[in-house]
């Protein structure tokens, strides 16, 4: 019997005792001529005391009721917040697709490998005197090959970005090694869903196979060695501090070769994931790449060709490989104003 049924059917019982213990109340004597009560007094109040307890259970059913349907429409209510919710995520997703992602990288390269020191100093020497015109010209103008510069508030140079068509560039007959560090360069960018231990993934572990190997939910690799892309990777040379970085600009990453479990589709599935960044050489063996001990200052992301995503030295966590690689990691937000906020 549901609350319904009960509910009409205690209602014409209270109608009925009611009616039934009135009638009683005016036909019959409740005390007899000694003030005792009659047995007609005692059904009487048997009879309203009943009442009573049947109008308190009618009133309990109805409040039951209104319980149970209270209880029903916040559940429709909390179902369609639900759905709803799930409805704009999906809206949300799909105007913000993970496509169109460019990236650039400053890679930091050692000024103590022995194999880049003859080019380490034929580029101080040759650039000394361009540094030097360049302070004496008029301020902004670069000379041929030098793709951009920095300077102080005296106009002195504080660093120069020399590009792919400058003789400063690495030759690449004569200085092989070094031109393939600049110019070879590759960042391999691993995404995934639920973190994992660098010994777990599969480019860093070292080994060919274990049961704990971790794929990653997306792969994206980035080239700086197409000479088509143009001034996409420079040598940037900082004066004062006399140190050399890799510079990898504007380069995008080739939709068709990304390697994805289909758990990253958009910009809004970066919340709570992990990002790890490798770095490859595609013109240098792997014992060689291993010992020139590149490490990443900067990266900036770009998707969908909004602002970029940076990333700085301070907030990456760097991690040696068991042969020694440098591999970077980097926790985003779980929330994605959090995200949105770092774009610049």
């Amino acid at each position: 019997m549901n609350l319904d049924v009960a509910l009409s059917a205690l209602k014409f019982v209270s109608i009925g005792s009611t009616l039934g213990f009135g009638v009683l109340a005016l036909l019959t004597k409740y005390k007899d001529e000694d003030g005792k009560t009659t047995k007609w007094g005692k059904i009487a109040l048997i009879g309203v005391f009943a009442t009573g307890l049947i109008s308190a259970a009618t009133q309990s059913i109805e409040i039951a009721r209104s319980n149970q349907a209270r209880i029903a429409s916040e559940e429709k209510t909390q179902r369609d917040i639900e759905a709803n919710s799930r409805l704009l995520d999906q809206i949300n997703r799909s105007l913000n697709p993970l496509v169109d992602v460019t990236a650039s990288f400053w890679i930091r390269v050692p000024s103590d490998e022995p194999r880049l020191k003859a080019f380490f100093d034929r580029f101080r020497a040759e650039v000394k005197p361009i540094i030097a015109a360049m302070e004496a010209g008029p301020r902004g103008s670069m000379p041929y090959g030098i793709v951009g510069s920095s300077r102080n508030s005296d106009g002195k140079v504080l660093g120069v970005d020399v590009g792919r068509k400058s003789p400063l560039f690495p030759d690449q007959d004569k200085e092989d090694f070094a031109y393939a560090i600049f110019a070879g360069i590759s960042v391999d960018l691993y995404f995934y869903r639920d973190r994992v231990k660098i010994e777990n993934v599969p480019s860093f572990s070292g080994k060919d196979y274990a049961d704990d190997l971790v794929e990653p939910d997306l792969t994206m690799s980035f080239y700086g060695s197409d000479p088509s892309e143009g001034e996409s990777v420079t040598v940037q040379y900082d004066v004062e501090e006399d140190s050399f970085t890799a510079h990898i600009y504007g380069v995008e990453s080739d939709e068709k070769y990304w390697e994805s479990s289909g758990k990253f589709v958009s910009f809004i599935d970066l919340e709570g994931a992990q990002m790890l960044v490798g770095l490859n050489h595609l013109m240098v063996s792997f014992e060689d790449r291993h010992r020139a001990n590149l490490g990443i200052e900067t990266i900036s992301l770009s998707i969908q060709s909004r602002k970029g995503l940076w990333f700085r030295k301070k907030s990456l966590v760097e991690h040696k490989t068991a042969d020694g690689r440098n591999v970077y990691e980097y926790l985003f937000s779980d929330k994605i104003e959090d995200i949105v906020a770092t774009l610049q």
